[in-house]
């Protein structure tokens, strides 16, 4: 098992609002930069932005 870890910065209308750090744990699976992106969907959620806000959103995918 792997834990693999990045930094998801987060866009809206071209301005940035906010980066997560997200980790998860591959056994045996590629790295897919859309698992981080869903990690962080999870995390705007929980900040308070709106399903619009989150599905609107530009998402930037960068190792830690």
């Amino acid at each position: 098992m792997t834990t693999i870890s990045r930094i998801v910065d987060v866009f809206i209308a071209d301005r940035w609002v906010a980066s997560y750090p997200v980790a998860w744990t591959l056994v045996n699976e590629p790295i897919i930069e859309q698992d981080a992106i869903e990690l962080a969907k999870l995390l705007m959620e929980d900040d308070g932005f709106s399903d619009d806000q989150i599905t609107s959103a530009s998402y930037v995918v960068r190792n830690r």
